[in-house]
C-alpha cells in the first residue's frame, strides 16, 4: 500500500461522523449526513506524518518556501511540514485576532515579505479560514501564491474563489472523487403508511386549517397523540377545495396574544390522494407540540401553508410577493434552501434571492438553479393571521382604499383645525379599517417638522385627534407654529399587526424589521420608545442602526431591550389632497415606459441638482443628509472626478469657458481645495479618462505621462490589476478604470502596455468573469476592453458581460438583479453604463440585433431608475432643500451620494447620444421607445 493509500484509509477510518438518530451532528450545513472531523488524523503520529508528506509533494507544484496557515485546526499540519520537508521551509501563524499583549501581532513569525506564501488547510469547505488567513497576509505586504488543503469538501464555490483572484489551488483528497463520500443526502424517511386509527373521522368539507381546529376540539381516547403509539382519527374524504401539496405543508398554532408562534410541524410534499392523511397527522403533532408547551389553544389561530409543486423559474420573473423560492446548488453537493413569499426577512426579489442564499449558505461564487412554486394559506374560521409568508390577501389592500384615504384626510384636517382653535364643525367619522388597530402616529410638517406624537388605542378618530393634539403642542423641533391650518401638512400613520419579537440578538432581531413598513418599539422595566416606519427610511438607517436608534430614544442598552414592531400604513395629507406613502414617500403612479422627452427632462434634473453643489473648487457636495438638510464635501477623490466628468458631459454647455474638471485642477494648483479628499490611483484613471473626452492637449500632456506609468505598475504579472492586495474591489472595478484610462491614452500615444501584458490581463478577465462574473466587471471593463478595440478584439467579450447582465434584468421592474444591496439600487444606472458601451460596441460592429436589445434593456433600466429619482413633491420633510433631481440609493434610503447621481447622468447621456437625442442635438425629436 502506498503512502497516500494509507492516508486516505486512515481519513476514512477516523475523520469521518455518520449522522444517525444517536449522534446529531451539528455541521456547516445543517443538511450534511457526514462531518469532518481533521484532528481524527493530524493529532496522531502516523497520521499527521502521513498527511505533513502529502502536503508537501503537491508543495514542489508551487515556487513557495514559505507556508502559512489560519487559527489552530492546521497548526499541527504547519510545524510536521516544516520538521520533515527536505528544503527549508519558513511558517507563518494568522491568529484570529491579536494578541492583548506582548508583540500582539495579527501574523505570527519571521517571514520574508519579498518571498510568496502558500496558504496551507487541514481542509476546506466554504473556505472562510483561507479567506481570512489571504486577506490578512496581504495585509501584511506579503504575495500570496496559492492555497493548499489536505482534503476539499469541495461544492461550496472555493473551486472558483481562488482562481478568480489569481490564486493556484491544489487539494491532495476531494471528498466526493477522491474518498467516495456520497453527494446527496439520504433520502428523508416517509411516513409509516400504516397508523392507528380512533373512531372519529374529521368532518368533510372543511377547511384544512378548520380541520387541525377539529382535532383540537378532540379529547380523551379520540385525541391528539398522548404518545408516540396514539390513534389520530381518520382523515377526511375532502376538504373545501382540491389542494396541491406537492411541495409540502405546513401546520403552524399562533398565539392569539402576541403572535408568537407556538408549534410548526412541516410535512414534505406529497400527492392529492395523500394530503388528507397527512394533514391530520402533522395537525396531530401540532396540536400536541403547542399542548406540551403550555398553550391555550383556545387562545390560539391555526393556520396551514400549501406549497404546490415546483417549476423551473427564470429570475427575471420571480414575483418575491407570490412566489416560494427555491436555489438548489450546482456544483454536484446536497444543499438546497427555500422561503415563503412576502416574508418580513425583504420586500424585493433581490432581497428574496439574499434570504435564500443566506439560508442555505450559499457563496457569491457558487452556481444554482431557480425554482418557483405557488403557495395558498388555509386559516381557520373567524380568526386573522400575519400577512406574511402567502400572497397578498385582498383583506389586506385597505390602505390603498381611496375612501379610507379621503376619510383620514377630512379627519386630520379637522384635527388640526381643532388643535389651532378654529374647527367650525363637529368631527368627520373615519371610515373603517378592516383590521386591529394598536394606535397612530401624527407627524406635522410646515416646511419642516413641527410636532409629532403617537396615540393608543382602536377608536381611530379620537387616536387621530388626540396624537395631533399632542404633535401641535410638541415644542422639540420648532417654537413658532403656522397661522392656518393650510399652511400644515400632517403625516398619519396607522399601526396595525403587531409582532412581539422574542429575546434575540441585536442582529437577529434586525432581521426581522423593513424598513419604512415596520414602526418599532424598545421596551424594557418602564422605558418605552416608538419611532414610525417613515422615518426608519429618512433617517437613511440600516434596520441595525434603526433598533440602536429606539433603544437610545428609551434609554435602554441595546443588549437588555425588547422588541415590538407594527406594521404600518402612512398617508401625507396637505391642503390640495393626501397621498399615501410607500416607503416612507408619497406613492406614485405606475411608471410609464419611458420616451426621449422624459429621458431628457429627468437628465435635466439631474444636472441642475448637482450644479446646485457645486463648490468653488469645482467639485460637487459629495453626500446630502436630506432629513437634517446637511451636505457632506469630503470623500471618495475618484468619486467626486467621476461626477464632475458626467455633469460637463450631461449638461451640454458649450458657452462656459472653464469645466468642473478645469476649475478644480486650477484651484488644486492654488492651494484652494479644502475637502479631504486624497489622491490615488483611482483618481488617475479617473481624471485622464475626463481629459480624453474634454480633449484638452495641454493638461493631457501635463497629466498623462507621470499617470499613465502608475497605472501601468498596476498591471501584475498573471494579468490581474490591483493596488496592493487582490480585493474584489480592485479586481473589479479600479481595474476596468485603469484599462480605460491607459487604453484611451494609447490612442493618444502615450504607451503602456505591450501586446503580452494586454494578452495576459485579457485572459485573467475573461477567466475571472467565467469563474466568478463580478457585477462590478459588467460596467467598468466593458469601458476598460473598448477603449483597447483598436489593439484587442473584445468585442465577444462585451457580448458576454452584456449578456449577463440581460440575463438578470427584473421584467416587472426593470432593475437588474445585481448582489451588492438587498434592495434594488442605483447600481441599475452603472450596470446602464455598460449596457451602454455594448450598445455602442453593436453598433460599430454592425450588429443590429445586439444593438436592439442594449437599447431596449436601457429604457427599462431608466424606467426603475425614476423611481429613486427624487421629484418636486417628494420632501415634504423638508421643503426649504430642493431634492429634485437627486437620486436615492434604494427604495428604502433617502440619503443622495453624489456618485448616485452621477451614474444616473452619464447612464442617461450616453444613451441619448446613441439615440442622437442628447440635449445637443438641436433637431433631435421624442419618438417613443421602440420595445
Amino acid at each position: 500500500m502506498t503512502d497516500r493509500s494509507a492516508l486516505r484509509e486512515l481519513l476514512l477510518q477516523r475523520c469521518f461522523l455518520d449522522a444517525d438518530a444517536l449522534v446529531p451532528i451539528a455541521a456547516t450545513d445543517a443538511a450534511t449526513p457526514w462531518y469532518f472531523y481533521g484532528c481524527g488524523l493530524t493529532l496522531r503520529h502516523d497520521g499527521l506524518l502521513l498527511a505533513a508528506d502529502a502536503l508537501l509533494e503537491e508543495l514542489e507544484r508551487f515556487g513557495a518556501a514559505q507556508i502559512a496557515t489560519y487559527g489552530m485546526g492546521a497548526l499541527p499540519l504547519l510545524g510536521a511540514m516544516i520538521a520533515r520537508s527536505p528544503r527549508p521551509l519558513t511558517g507563518l501563524f494568522v491568529r484570529k485576532e491579536p494578541k492583548t499583549y506582548g508583540l500582539r501581532r495579527l501574523v505570527e513569525g519571521t517571514g520574508d515579505r519579498s518571498q510568496p506564501v502558500v496558504f496551507v488547510d487541514e481542509s476546506m469547505t466554504f473556505g472562510g479560514s483561507a479567506k481570512a488567513g489571504l486577506r490578512a497576509l496581504e495585509a501584511e505586504g506579503y504575495e500570496v501564491e496559492g492555497v493548499l488543503t489536505l482534503v476539499d469538501l469541495a461544492g461550496h464555490g472555493t473551486e472558483r474563489f481562488f482562481p478568480a483572484r489569481g490564486y493556484t489551488k491544489r487539494v491532495v483528497f476531494d471528498v466526493y472523487d477522491d474518498l467516495g463520500k456520497a453527494r446527496e443526502s439520504p433520502a428523508p424517511a416517509r411516513a409509516p403508511a400504516e397508523v392507528r386509527q380512533s373512531g372519529t373521522r374529521v368532518p368533510d368539507g372543511l377547511s384544512p386549517a378548520d380541520a387541525v381546529r377539529f382535532i383540537a376540539g378532540l379529547g380523551g381516547e379520540d385525541g391528539a397523540l398522548p404518545g408516540e403509539d396514539g390513534a389520530v382519527p381518520i382523515a377526511p374524504a375532502c376538504f373545501d377545495a382540491a389542494y396541491d401539496a406537492a411541495g409540502g405543508f405546513h401546520v403552524s398554532v399562533r398565539s392569539d396574544d402576541d403572535g408568537v408562534r407556538v408549534a410548526m410541524v412541516t410535512a414534505r410534499g406529497v400527492g392529492s390522494d395523500e394530503f388528507a392523511g397527512m394533514l391530520v397527522r402533522a395537525g396531530v403533532r401540532a396540536i400536541a407540540s403547542a399542548r406540551k408547551h403550555g398553550a391555550d389553544l383556545e387562545r390560539c389561530t391555526i393556520g396551514v401553508n400549501i406549497v404546490g409543486a415546483e417549476r423551473a423559474l427564470d429570475l427575471r420573473d420571480l414575483d418575491h410577493r407570490r412566489h416560494v423560492l427555491t436555489l438548489r446548488a450546482k456544483d454536484g453537493s446536497w444543499r438546497r434552501a427555500s422561503t415563503l413569499p412576502n416574508v418580513e426577512f425583504f420586500q424585493s426579489e433581490i432581497g428574496q434571492i439574499a434570504h435564500v442564499k443566506r439560508k442555505g449558505r450559499f457563496t457569491e461564487e457558487e452556481r444554482y438553479d431557480a425554482f418557483a412554486a405557488d403557495s395558498v394559506r388555509s386559516v381557520e374560521s373567524a380568526k386573522r393571521w400575519p400577512r406574511y409568508g402567502a400572497p397578498p390577501a385582498a383583506e389586506s389592500r385597505w390602505p390603498e382604499d381611496k375612501a379610507i384615504a379621503a376619510s383620514l384626510h377630512a379627519r386630520a384636517r379637522y384635527a388640526v383645525a381643532r388643535a389651532m382653535g378654529c374647527a367650525q364643525s363637529e368631527p368627520p367619522p373615519v371610515a373603517p379599517i378592516p383590521e386591529p388597530l394598536y394606535g397612530v402616529g401624527i407627524s406635522l410638517y410646515a416646511g419642516t417638522l413641527i410636532g409629532c406624537q403617537i396615540s393608543f388605542g382602536d377608536a381611530l378618530g379620537d387616536c387621530i385627534d388626540r396624537a395631533t393634539a399632542g404633535a401641535w403642542g410638541d415644542d422639540r423641533f420648532r417654537k413658532d407654529r403656522p397661522a392656518h391650518p393650510d399652511e400644515v401638512d400632517v403625516l398619519v400613520s396607522v399601526l396595525h399587526e403587531r409582532r412581539v419579537l422574542p429575546k434575540m440578538p441585536l442582529a437577529e432581531a434586525a432581521r426581522w424589521v423593513l424598513l419604512g413598513r415596520h414602526s418599532v418599539a424598545a421596551y424594557g422595566n418602564d422605558d418605552f420608545a416608538l419611532i414610525l416606519a417613515p422615518y426608519g427610511v429618512l433617517g437613511d438607517y440600516s434596520p441595525v442602526q434603526f433598533l440602536r436608534e429606539v433603544a437610545r430614544k428609551a434609554k435602554i442598552p441595546v443588549e437588555r431591550a425588547r422588541w415590538l414592531t407594527f406594521e404600518t400604513a402612512a398617508w401625507l395629507s396637505e391642503a390640495r389632497g393626501i397621498s399615501a406613502l410607500d416607503r416612507g414617500f408619497p406613492r406614485r403612479a405606475e411608471p410609464q415606459p419611458p420616451t426621449i422627452a422624459s429621458l431628457r427632462a429627468r437628465l435635466a434634473r439631474h444636472c441642475a441638482y448637482v450644479a446646485a453643489t457645486v463648490q468653488p473648487d469645482g467639485l460637487p457636495a459629495y453626500e446630502h443628509d436630506v432629513e437634517r438638510g446637511t451636505h457632506t464635501y469630503d470623500g471618495s477623490g475618484a468619486r467626486l472626478l467621476f461626477v464632475a466628468h458626467a455633469l460637463d458631459a450631461g449638461t451640454f454647455d458649450g458657452s462656459r469657458t472653464r469645466t468642473g474638471l478645469e476649475r478644480f485642477l486650477l484651484a488644486r494648483d492654488a492651494g484652494k481645495v479644502t475637502r479631504a479628499m486624497p489622491w490615488d490611483v483611482a483618481c488617475d484613471a479617473m481624471l485622464l479618462t475626463a481629459l480624453d473626452e474634454l480633449g484638452d492637449d495641454a493638461l493631457i500632456a501635463r497629466f498623462a505621462p507621470d499617470a499613465v506609468e502608475r497605472l501601468a505598475q498596476l498591471v501584475h504579472a498573471d494579468g490581474a490589476i490591483f493596488a496592493g492586495r487582490r480585493i474584489d474591489g480592485d479586481l473589479d472595478f479600479l481595474s476596468g478604470s485603469v484599462l480605460e484610462a491607459l487604453g484611451v491614452m494609447d490612442r493618444r500615444g502615450f504607451k503602456s502596455l505591450d501586446a503580452e501584458q494586454l494578452a495576459r490581463a485579457f485572459a485573467f478577465y475573461r477567466k475571472r468573469f467565467d469563474l466568478v462574473a463580478p457585477w462590478g466587471m459588467v460596467w467598468w471593463h466593458t469601458a476598460g476592453w473598448f477603449a483597447w478595440r483598436h489593439r484587442v478584439d473584445a468585442y465577444g467579450f462585451a457580448c458576454e458581460l452584456a449578456d449577463f447582465a440581460l440575463a438578470r434584468q427584473h421584467r416587472a421592474s426593470g432593475a437588474f438583479l445585481t448582489d451588492y444591496t438587498d434592495e434594488p439600487a442605483f447600481h441599475t444606472a452603472c450596470v446602464l453604463e455598460g449596457i451602454v458601451t455594448a450598445w455602442e460596441y453593436a453598433l460599430e460592429r454592425g450588429d443590429a440585433e445586439r444593438a436592439r436589445r442594449c437599447r431596449d434593456a436601457w429604457f427599462e433600466g431608466q424606467r426603475f431608475m425614476e423611481t429613486l429619482t427624487y421629484g418636486p413633491d417628494d420632501n415634504y420633510f423638508l421643503r426649504t432643500v430642493p431634492l429634485d433631481g437627486g437620486v436615492r440609493a434604494t427604495p428604502v434610503s433617502a440619503n443622495v451620494r453624489t456618485d448616485f447621481v452621477g451614474h444616473a447622468i452619464s447612464s442617461l447621456t450616453r444613451g441619448l447620444r446613441l439615440l442622437g437625442a442628447a440635449p445637443d442635438h438641436a433637431g433631435a425629436t421624442s419618438p417613443e421607445p421602440v420595445r
